[in-house]
């Protein structure tokens, strides 16, 4: 019965998510001609989409625009003002605003909805409206109400195909229907739970994300022919292709980061299911997994990408248990391409390497999918050195030497004269570290679970030690914590205090409130480290067959 769910159903889905992806494109609003103008400011300008003009003078902007209308879900419009919006009128008709809430009128969050379709003619109508702001950045976004609630659907549907793609093998059987209906509840109440807090605007998004949306869709094909971002090209091809979906930017940035959120947590699925063989507990695991209080933040909430990298890591950590060691090295190169953080767990590698169980060819993977990664930035205009050095130039960015993060570099104060010690002493712990467990390890079997623990112990080591780190930068440490804990439920607090920590790092920068002091957290983090260790070593020295016998 299962197994023609999977088969027969998945061609529906497919069939589902296009009509739907069809429909809601024919209802995106085509705009062009977009001019705004400040009455009584000289802030004058031409642009090709929804926009914001940062630090904007107080002032009453007129706003004109074509809007080509062709189809009826383009008529029901949400409009978000940035601050306050006034008036609108539509080829010379002024258009009544007093059904509106005067406080929709004044949300620069959510804005308002307005349905239109008795004042617009098919073909080209001519808007012209008015917006007041009151300091600080001024701006407009109008999206079809119609075309964003049909992605929104079309984008639950893709996630259910890839439910299919990833555990078609885990799901499929007689005996799993309650298990196959408690997952796809699972799925439907995190999709939903992220669309709840997709309206949060971070700094991140204002001072980087959108200026790097808004210069790709300026500037199409010609986008890498200046260096407007310090993120690797990988992330700025997605950030491209977000800049198609009948969105806002806030939103079309947001739903790249949860679709990995999903991703991952199929892949969590299947390393619990590979290892434990019950669906049960792999359909429990993903569950908790989706609603971990920092997987949710920072993508949903944040709008960040941390999960993006992340995903990429556990892939190759599941492929590195079952022992397909060259697929594990390309996903890895791909999250490397993602970010540079992906480097906490090349000791693992390493550790692989110095243990004879992988090829020193395999590491060659990693700086050939790079190079492949920026290749089509080159053609679009990018000059190749600078995109081959972006990691260097990124870690200059910040000279800070803890930036909010719960690490070894707290306990001091912050002098940048301190980076240099701190890579040397990073890279010194590291390969004792290393040293200790080539030695304890190497006529020693290497099983799935010491392997995992072994990942799990760099991911929280590396970025405490690391000085320049950021809060988000122990999310990697999050998830494979939480991997461990399903192997070990006697330590399941491990799990439990990183990702603790690691959401009060967040209070200071998302909310400007911190309410437990940084050295607290980083004291947190060390006592894990020693814990962590020492339960490592004691298991070691007890020299049973398989880790946590």
């Amino acid at each position: 019965m299962l197994k023609r769910f999977f088969y027969s159903k998945s061609i529906i889905l497919l069939g589902v998510f296009f009509l739907l992806l069809i429909f809601s494109f024919l209802s995106k609003p085509d705009f062009s001609n977009i001019e705004y103008v400040g009455q009584n400011s000289s802030v004058t300008n031409k642009v090709k989409t929804s926009f914001v003009t940062t630090n904007a003078p107080v002032d009453l902007y007129n706003v004109k625009f074509d809007f080509k209308y062709s189809f009826i879900g383009q008529a029901f419009l949400n409009i978000i003002p940035d601050d306050k919006f006034e008036e609108l009128t539509i080829n010379g008709e002024q258009i009544p605003l007093d059904k509106i809430k005067k406080s929709d009128l004044e949300n620069w969050d959510t804005g308002f909805v307005i349905f239109l379709g008795k004042y617009l003619r098919y073909g080209v109508n001519h808007f012209e409206l008015k917006v007041r702001n009151r300091g600080g950045d001024f701006g407009l976004t109008i999206v079809s109400v119609v075309s964003k609630v049909l992605f929104y659907i079309s984008i639950f549907v893709f996630i259910l195909i890839l439910a299919n793609l990833f555990l078609k093998k885990e799901l499929s059987g007689r005996k799993n229907l309650f298990n196959l209906l408690f997952f796809l509840l699972i799925i439907f109440l995190s999709y939903i739970l992220r669309l709840s807090v997709f309206h949060f605007v971070s700094g991140d998004f204002s001072i980087f994300l959108r200026p790097w949306y808004d210069h790709i869709v300026n500037n199409g094909w010609k986008s890498f022919s200046v260096q407007f971002s310090n993120y690797s090209p990988l992330y700025l091809y997605l950030l491209g292709f977000a800049t198609f979906f009948p969105l806002d930017k806030l939103a079309a940035i947001k739903v790249l980061s949860i679709m990995f959120d999903f991703i991952c947590g199929f892949y969590i699925f299947k390393i619990i299911f590979e290892n434990k063989k019950d669906v049960f507990i792999s359909t429990i695991a993903f569950g908790l997994f989706m609603i971990i209080p920092t997987v949710l933040l920072n993508g949903a909430f944040w709008g960040q990408c941390d999960i993006i990298f992340t995903t990429f890591c556990v892939i190759s950590i599941y492929y590195l248990l079952r022992k397909q060691y060259l697929i594990s090295f390309i996903f890895y190169g791909i999250a490397f391409s993602f970010k540079l953080q992906a480097i906490f767990i090349v000791p693992v590698f390493l550790l692989l390497f110095m243990l004879g169980k992988v090829d020193l060819k395999h590491f060659f993977i990693i700086p050939v999918v790079y190079l492949m990664s920026i290749i089509p930035a080159v053609f679009m205009g990018g000059n190749f050195l600078d995109l081959l050095l972006v990691y260097f130039k990124q870690s200059n960015y910040y000279n800070s030497l803890s930036n909010n993060a719960p690490s070894f570099y707290q306990f001091f104060q912050n002098n940048s004269g301190l980076t240099i010690f701190g890579l040397l002493f990073t890279s010194i712990i590291l390969s004792i570290l290393l040293f200790l467990l080539w030695k304890l390890l190497e006529k020693r079997k290497i099983d799935n679970i010491l392997l995992l623990y072994i990942t799990y112990l760099f991911s929280i080591i590396v970025p405490f030690f690391m000085p320049k780190m950021h809060e988000r930068y122990f999310f990697m440490g999050d998830i494979f914590s939480f991997l461990v804990a399903f192997f070990l439920p006697s330590k399941f607090y491990f799990s439990i205090i990183i990702i603790f920590i690691s959401f009060f790092s967040y209070g200071y920068f998302l909310f400007g409130k911190q309410l437990i002091p940084f050295h607290y957290l980083s004291l947190g983090v060390l006592i894990l480290i020693i814990l962590s260790l020492e339960y490592f070593f004691k298991i070691i020295r007890e020299k049973k067959r398989n880790f946590f016998e």
